[in-house]
């Protein structure tokens, strides 16, 4: 079993702390914490009795057949999560973060690690099943599918599957989405952790299908700053760790258009996210986790990233 490796152990445990660190400070920072799962569904109707609250009566029935009638609600305690995390090599990029993995810490993905971590301790710790979907990577836990369960049990499989990943290959977003549909029996939570470098189009519409089946969608932006505005004093050659060839890019005089392009395509994703009744949140590597979790945890809607430009 990987957990008996005593690098993996000494990561899963590193792991545990950050996430620990992170959700106990922001349920105790003030921050009023709400069941993600909970939600109330129209169950059926029955015939109005004294004593039954007004609030619950159909007004539009009353208007077509003179009857009066009661909406009756059940409420869903229980979601099923699933986190799926982009572990592309795209992700192994980056200018560093004193909230990633210390051994990832020049990288976007060790950010990504932390956060998907923290999700899911905070999920269980909800009493909400949770499983992981790894998009690309390298290592035992490139491409693994855990379906969602509950406990500790399960939070030990997430995070030692985490503890063995590295950023690597493709993501492909579309296709592993497609995946979930029938694996997601109930109401669920979709929550992807990624730096979206593959074009909307790719993957846009099957987080549309998910949406049609009454899925919950959350998306965790995970951006350098750095890297996106080109901040950078030297003309060098920039290539992606996926492939392709690398180009040579003058930093002072492709900024100002990079940028525009950059929101352009920000100003895409939040529309087409928004468009599905997904929830965009900007996960910024320089910024504490909770400037990314606050909103998710606490019921919020994330606030509107700053334009690019303004950095």
């Amino acid at each position: 079993m990987i957990l008996w490796d005593p690098n993996v152990l000494a990561r899963v445990r590193r792991l545990h702390l950050l996430a620990v660190q992170t959700v106990e400070g922001l349920l105790h920072g003030g921050h009023k914490s709400r069941r993600v799962g909970a939600n109330v569904e129209f169950a059926d109707y029955k015939d109005y009795s004294p004593g039954d609250s007004l609030r619950d009566l159909d007004w539009k029935v009353l208007a077509r057949s003179d009857r009066l009638v009661v909406r009756r609600y059940e409420v869903e305690t229980e979601l099923q999560c699933v986190l799926v995390l982009d572990a592309s090599g795209d992700l192994s990029t980056g200018q560093g973060s004193p909230y990633a993995m210390p051994e990832l810490e020049g990288t976007k993905f060790g950010y990504s690690l932390v956060l998907t971590a923290t999700l899911a301790y905070y999920l269980i710790k909800q009493q909400e099943p949770v499983g992981l979907l790894v998009l690309g990577g390298s290592g035992p836990g490139a491409g693994v599918y855990l379906p969602a369960r509950g406990g500790g049990t399960q939070l030990a499989r997430i995070f030692a599957q985490l503890a063995t990943l590295r950023p690597g290959g493709v993501a492909r977003i579309g296709e592993g989405l497609n995946t979930l549909g029938p694996r997601l029996r109930r109401r669920g939570l979709v929550a992807l952790i990624s730096d979206l470098m593959e074009e909307p189009e790719g993957w846009m519409p099957s987080l549309a299908a998910l949406s049609r089946r009454r899925t919950d969608l959350a998306v965790f932006h995970v951006m350098d700053r750095r890297e996106l505005t080109l901040d950078y004093e030297r003309p060098a050659l920039y290539f992606s760790p996926e492939g392709g060839e690398a180009l040579p890019i003058d930093p002072a005089g492709a900024a100002p258009e990079l940028r525009a392009v950059l929101n352009a395509w920000l100003v895409e994703l939040r529309g087409g996210l928004a468009e599905h009744r997904g929830r965009y949140y900007p996960s910024w590597t320089d910024l504490p986790l909770h400037a990314a979790l606050a909103p998710m945890i606490t019921g919020r809607r994330a606030m509107p990233d700053r334009d690019l430009g303004a950095v």
